[in-house]
């Protein structure tokens, strides 16, 4: 066989080699097919032969075969093409089959050859539709959309189609993750605690290196149920004095875009905008996901005997969608005078690292940006002292913050940033600001935004997301079918390393539709994007290469559930996708696909696996006390075990204490203490704060 070296147009070179395979061992009909498997691999078919694969070498002329194909089939057979699905490689072969008298039939049958043709599995035949007499050209292909894959036949000038499409299929789990990792100690070792969000078939405790994050030792837990789970782990069999650990979660393969919420009243809300999930594993709140309702109202889809009424506010939900504090179908709005407007505010949704959240709002009246405190849910504006002039906030004559119609966040501690698309500051009504505060752990922002500018590619509509990522931000927002341009697309990536606008969706027109309301979502560590398009989602994968990314459309879903178009996405730890839309009246989640269903989640570093006994017990931390703020009664839970309970006036005097409770939940009657502010020790472990109104 003969290869050519192609560059820019023109012929750099050629190679033949002399393989000790010709013609009279292939036959007239050969068939060559780069090889999936590797790069400078071919398979040749034929007439007298069953697939065999080549290694071609650039640098000598003998040919190197690699493989037979392993199994048997026809020798008549040829034609196969190969394809992937869901990281497996695939062959489809046309089969034909002599039927005696000159005729033949056809058919395919597909294997698996992900560990070589030599090592190929039979998956199984269709049916043979095709019949012709004497033998005829014939060939195979396999076509992934989606979940589905169509297998094509051509043999002679027939042609037919097999398709999963319609056939009910296993369905996909979520994608698994760990939560809520905390520890118990004793003088002979430790209870470790975690929570899994799907049915684990293997859970493994890895012991690492607290210097290096090295692994030092895998410990398999065997398969394990979702909800909470426990294992022991003695200090002699501890292997360093010093180790921090994490929970390695596995499950079966997603093999196709699979929605896992259901119509309970946990995902029915009557206005939603904004849906933010805390990510850190260092975060008091990991796992933790915030909706933002912008209305009051009933809601009308679903089953209307669970019809879920909500009010104006945030709504807080644990990792396994349950009302973990217990607010119930009240949002939590802070002393806030919310507009009540449909998508004003609280408009959309960040999470800092530390569990700090951020809450935007268009409107006149209330514009800017606010935080809410994950433990009391207080919530403030960011800009103290700031006046507002027609939804322009001023501190001390300077210019702070506009209407925001989305935030984002990005970096931890001190090197924390908010971004927010500000629709005041703009240059012009149609060309939004994107601000840029480096607000670190500090909780207000006195100042002028440390940025403020549109990109080349910028934002010209209020229905808008942002999402910052290690390197720049995606921009995303409505943009109506054959509006789609390069100054204002329908989605752009901003680079900090040319600080500008490098990659838009009009250059070439990747959408062709319109981007619905501007919903975005990035996946930076798989390198996907989620954003809305017409009826649904369209996904795509990208890759960095000297700052600019290259994206390739992966699949677009039709979610007809969420009323013809998404607000708001984001992907959780795992990489499980949320959205909500004020058209649907709902939060919607979706399992993305994947064959490596695995997920590794670090316990907090300050959970430290010590082979040596200190006699200094890991304090408990509180998980929730609700209501909060309260009238009266209380209710405080932990994670373990509460011996004593101590609550201290804001001058540090200790007002209440209850000894040997023995369980992990207790209710206090705080109805005899004065209105004010008080703090809450569990086991001498960190204070919560607690309002009395």
């Amino acid at each position: 066989y003969v290869c050519w070296n192609i560059k820019n147009g023109e012929m750099a070179g050629f190679q033949k080699n002399d393989t000790d395979f010709d013609e009279s061992q292939i036959g007239e009909k050969a068939h060559i097919t780069l090889s999936p498997l590797a790069k400078s691999r071919l398979i040749i078919d034929g007439t007298l032969t069953a697939p065999r694969e080549f290694l071609m070498d650039w640098m000598s002329d003998q040919g190197i075969m690699l493989a037979d194909f392993s199994d048997n089939i026809p020798v008549e057979s040829y034609g196969a093409n190969y394809f992937r699905y869901a990281d497996k490689i695939y062959m489809s072969a046309p089969i034909c089959e002599s039927q005696g008298d000159g005729n033949y039939s056809y058919k395919v049958r597909l294997y698996d050859i992900t560990n070589g043709i030599d090592q190929a599995q039979n998956i199984g035949d269709t049916e043979s539709f095709i019949s012709t007499t004497g033998l005829s050209p014939m060939t195979s292909i396999g076509i992934v959309d989606n979940s589905d894959i169509d297998i094509y036949l051509l043999a002679g000038n027939k042609i037919v189609k097999y398709t999963t499409k319609g056939m009910e299929q296993s369905e996909s789990p979520a994608r698994i993750f760990a939560y809520g990792l905390s520890y118990d100690e004793t003088e002979d070792g430790y209870t470790i605690n975690f929570n899994l969000n799907e049915d684990a078939t293997s859970v493994n405790l890895i012991l690492n290196n607290p210097e290096t994050g090295e692994a030092v030792q895998t410990i398999a837990l065997g398969a394990l149920p979702k909800g909470a789970n426990q294992t022991t782990i003695s200090r002699a069999d501890l292997p360093a004095e010093k180790l921090n650990w994490s929970i390695q979660a596995i499950a079966g393969n997603v093999t196709k875009f699979t929605k896992i919420s259901d119509d309970s009243p946990l995902y029915q809300y009557y206005a939603p905008y904004g849906v933010a999930i805390d990510k850190s594993p260092e975060s008091d709140y990991f796992g933790r996901i915030y909706i933002t309702n912008t209305a009051a109202g009933t809601v009308s889809a679903g089953n209307p005997s669970q019809a879920q009424t909500s009010t104006v506010g945030v709504y807080v939900l644990g990792a396994n969608i349950s009302d973990i504090t217990q607010q119930g179908s009240t949002a939590y709005s802070g002393t806030i005078s919310w507009s009540g407007e449909t998508g004003m505010g609280p408009r959309k949704a960040a999470v800092a690292s530390d569990g700090r959240v951020f809450l935007c709002d268009a409107s006149t009246n209330n514009a800017g940006i606010y935080l809410m405190n994950p433990e009391t849910f207080d919530i403030s504006s960011i800009f103290t002292g700031a006046t507002n002039s027609n939804g322009s906030l001023m501190i001390g004559g300077k210019y702070v913050c506009g209407q925001i119609t989305a935030v984002g966040i990005r970096g931890e501690g001190a090197t924390t940033q908010l971004y927010a698309i500000d629709k005041t500051a703009s240059g012009s009504s149609w060309k939004k600001f994107i601000n840029v505060y480096n607000i670190g752990e500090s909780n207000t922002w006195t100042t002028a935004p440390n940025e403020s500018k549109a990109a080349n590619s910028y934002v010209g509509n209020d229905n808008s997301s942002i999402v910052p990522v290690s390197t720049g931000y995606w921009a995303a927002q409505y943009r109506g079918g054959g509006s789609n341009s390069p100054a204002n697309p329908c989605m752009f990536y901003y680079s900090d390393q040319y600080q500008d606008a490098v990659f838009n969706t009009a250059e070439p027109n990747i959408i062709g539709e319109s981007s619905q309301n501007g919903a975005l979502a990035v996946n930076e560590k798989e390198q996907l994007i989620a954003l809305s398009v017409n009826g649904g989602v369209a996904v795509y994968s990208y890759k960095m290469k000297e700052g600019i990314p290259s994206v390739t459309e992966k699949f677009r879903k039709e979610i007809a559930e969420m009323g013809g178009y998404v607000n708001d996405f984001e992907f959780d730890y795992a990489g499980n996708l949320y959205a909500v839309s004020n058209a649907g009246e709902r939060l919607a989640v979706w399992a993305m696909p994947t064959s490596d269903n695995s997920c590794v989640t670090p316990a907090k570093k300050s959970l430290v696996l010590n082979n040596i006994y200190t006699g200094i017990e890991n304090t408990v931390s509180i998980s929730r006390i609700s209501p909060n703020p309260t009238t009266g009664i209380i209710t405080i839970s932990a994670q373990t075990t509460i011996e004593t309970v101590e609550i201290y006036n804001i001058a540090g005097s200790l007002v209440m204490r209850q000894a040997h409770v023995g369980t992990t939940t207790i209710s206090l009657d705080l109805s005899d203490l004065a209105d004010g502010m008080y703090f809450v020790k569990v086991n001498d472990g960190k204070a919560v704060k607690v309002i009395k109104k």
